[in-house]
Formats: structure tokens, sequence, C-alpha cells
């Protein structure tokens, strides 16, 4: 992958800086982005390490980078750099934040900050240039409205208020943080009632929206939804996001691919036999109950 190149200015003179994929620290990581491949998350857990970190780190053993939460120095080969994105990249594979699944850090990241609300500490808008970072929206919970009513499609569904482009942020899917083990056993019992609010965070954790969450849990089942989830991490902790697939309008409802394997989605949620239609969406629900 091609080096990028930005501009260093000190004392009048502007100098040319190499930037490559190497600044975002774990080998892994780099390979991921290269290949472009969406590897499974694995949890993250600060190591304790002290100065460097050696072959017993923790993060090392794990395979994730080491974060501002650990032990060890910001000088750790380890460390993930953040990104040095120039405006409008951040929401783009050119940034090492965003190709790697992650959401920009104010504390690591060069070009990306956050506003305490009084036009201080660097507030972008403060600059003139009116640049914001795209990459925070989790972090900032900078959700669209999310509106509930009765579905066309089956029970209740999620709407949005104001019109949306194409892969903008919608809002956060949340629920209770339990373990693969307990996720399994809910799980025989979501199938017997045909619903189920569970979705995998990461190698550790799976979200259960049964008992807790917000709206968009309430999204229905479509094989050509308009909207789609994505793990992110955000300041050390896995995320999901829902992210506008198209230009969505406003007062549309809200669909996602609940990505059923061959032998596990219901009867509802399956074309029609001999069907090549496209748009079918399917009448029924896996994630809520009747």
């Amino acid at each position: 992958m091609p080096a990028r190149t930005r501009i260093w200015r000190k004392r009048g003179r502007a100098k040319k800086l190499k930037y490559t994929w190497k600044t975002t620290g774990h080998p892994s990581i780099r390979k991921r982005i290269g290949d472009g491949k969406q590897q499974p998350c694995k949890q993250y857990t600060p190591c304790g390490c002290q100065q460097m970190c050696g072959k017993q780190c923790s993060c090392l053993e794990n395979e994730t980078c080491c974060e501002k939460y650990c032990g060890c120095s910001k000088s750790c080969k380890n460390r993930f750099r953040g990104c040095h994105c120039a405006k409008s990249q951040c929401r783009s594979r050119q940034c090492p934040c965003f190709a790697a699944g992650r959401e920009c850090d104010p504390d690591v990241c060069r070009n990306c900050w956050v506003s305490c609300g009084g036009g201080s500490l660097d507030d972008p808008q403060s600059t003139g240039d009116g640049y914001h970072c795209g990459n925070m929206k989790l972090l900032l919970k900078q959700q669209q409205r999310i509106l509930l009513a009765r579905s066309d499609v089956a029970g209740w569904g999620a709407f949005i208020r104001n019109p949306v482009n194409k892969n903008d942020y919608l809002g956060e899917y949340t629920g209770e943080l339990i373990s693969h083990k307990e996720a399994d056993k809910r799980g025989k019992i979501y199938d017997r009632a045909n619903s189920s609010f569970l979705f995998d965070l990461n190698d550790q954790f799976v979200l259960d929206a049964y008992r807790k969450g917000d709206k968009l849990k309430f999204a229905n089942h479509s094989s050509n939804p308009n909207c789609y989830a994505k793990v992110m991490l955000v300041a050390g902790d896995h995320r999901v996001g829902i992210y506008a697939k198209e230009h969505i309008e406003a007062g549309e409802e809200l669909f996602y691919d609940y990505r059923y394997g061959p032998d596990q989605a219901p009867a509802w949620a399956r074309k029609p036999e001999g069907s090549k239609r496209e748009d079918f969406v399917s009448y029924g629900r896996a994630k809520k109950i009747a």
C-alpha cells in the first residue's frame, strides 16, 4: 500500500513527511488493513507491563494493540498510534483507525479534537476551518433520532426521524453484556419463542437486548436491508454501531440483516421458493416478541 505524505511546518518552513501504515502499531492490525479482511474481534484487557512490552505481554499474546490504558510507555512498539488524517479522511479506508474497525481517539490521533463546549481545547470551530472528525460518533453519542411505531412488516418497528445519507451513523445497539456460555442458554429459550436479541460482540461477550436496550433493537429483518451493523473499538471497548446502507428518507422504517445461517433462519425469514426478487422483506421477526 502506498505511503501518504503530509506537510509539517516549523518556523515558516515546510517539510514533507512520509506517513505509512506502520503508524498503526501492531503487525496483525497492519495485515488486517492491508488484506481488507474482517477478523473476529478480541476482547481488550490492559497489560501491566513496565516500560516496553516483551513476549509475556498480555496484549501481544492476545494479538491486540496496547492502548493508552496499558501500563507500558507511550514509546511501546505495540501501541496503536492513531491517525494523522487530513480533513474528511477519517471516514474512509485511508484512515488507519477506520480501516482497523476503530473510532478515532482524541487523546491519540493528531488532528481529531473534542470540544468542551466553550470554544477551548483546540475546538475545531474556533480554528475557523469547520473541521470535525467523522469517526467519533459512538464516542460522542451523536446518534440520529429514532422513532418507535407499529411496523408495516410485523409488530413494532424502528423509524428514522430525519433523512440520512449512505454510511451515516444512526445509533448504537445496546443491551446486557453476557458471556457466550450464557448466550447459548438464553438462545435456546429465545428460539422456542421465535425471538432473539443476541448480538455477538467479540470472542468473550455477547449483547442481549431482550430486557435492556434502545429503540434500534426493534428494527426488523430484511434480506435487502437499508442499514448495517458494525462492531467498533471505542476507547478500549467494543460497541455496535448501526449505519445507513443507503440514503434513507425521513419516516422510513429501518431494516438490517440478522445474518441467519442456512439452517437457522425460520420459514418467514427465507425468500419464497423459486423467487428471484432481491427486495424480499421477511414478514416476521427474530429479535422481537409478538
